[in-house]
């Protein structure tokens, strides 16, 4: 079996994502007190996985499925955005959704990333980023959903070494140990896209997940005020 090189190019942590200034509440979760070791950054992981992850990666999926009509981007960004209840949460997830946007097209001019970037005048949001990237790039949607979730779980445990100065072997024995988690809400998150898809033709642009995590909003709104911080969010 062979991995498509672009899967890997996307997956890579030097991708110039944008995603390495932020923590996505992790800071300010650290800064309370709620956060202090490995097991802590496990059970946050977890957490967010099956709630706020999970939304962003069906929306990712739903985003690689798309092609030029705009309304229909616009339809589901307006789905994220509802989702997203600090409103630093949805200045920063337009602003990621912008900076994939930007290195996509430096890549593949295609006509999704053209839609996409069409959203907003501050870019959409980061799932329809990154799903118009996975349509650029001519790969499965899948893999939209399973770059999202390792996104997600290597930002949360690169800031957590960072902030809490753990050991980056344990941490990344971790994030190995998550991995069969991580390709299990990966495939969740398809079949939710797949079940609504099924039930209405039109559904791709529909309701998405309702799974939320208030804290994790308030923390953002938090840490949007917060002085000294190391991560933009």
């Amino acid at each position: 079996m062979t991995t498509d090189p672009l899967l890997l190019l996307l997956a890579d942590g030097r991708f110039p994502s944008g995603a390495h200034a932020h923590s996505f509440g992790l800071e300010a979760a650290v800064n309370a007190g709620l956060l202090s070791g490995v097991e802590d950054l496990s059970a946050w992981a977890v957490g967010c996985m099956h709630t706020t992850w999970l939304v962003d990666a069906t929306a990712a999926v739903r985003a690689a499925r798309l092609g030029e009509d705009v309304g229909r981007w616009v339809a589901l960004d307006d789905e994220v955005q509802a989702r997203l209840l600090s409103s630093h949460a949805r200045t920063v997830s337009r602003t990621l959704g912008r900076q994939m946007l930007r290195t996509g097209r430096a890549i593949w001019p295609h006509v999704a990333l053209r839609a996409a970037a069409a959203v907003h005048r501050d870019g959409p949001s980061a799932p329809l980023g990154l799903g118009a990237v996975i349509r650029a790039a001519g790969l499965p949607e899948a893999h939209a959903a399973e770059l999202s979730m390792h996104h997600a779980v290597q930002s949360a445990a690169t800031a957590a070494v960072r902030l809490l100065g753990l050991d980056p072997f344990a941490v990344t024995r971790l994030v190995a140990r998550m991995g069969s988690d991580i390709a299990t809400t990966s495939a969740h998150a398809v079949e939710l896209a797949d079940a609504d898809a099924d039930a209405d033709a039109d559904a791709d642009v529909g309701a998405l997940p309702s799974a939320g995590a208030p804290m994790v909003d308030l923390l953002l709104t938090h840490h949007h005020h917060a002085d000294g911080r190391l991560f933009a969010s």
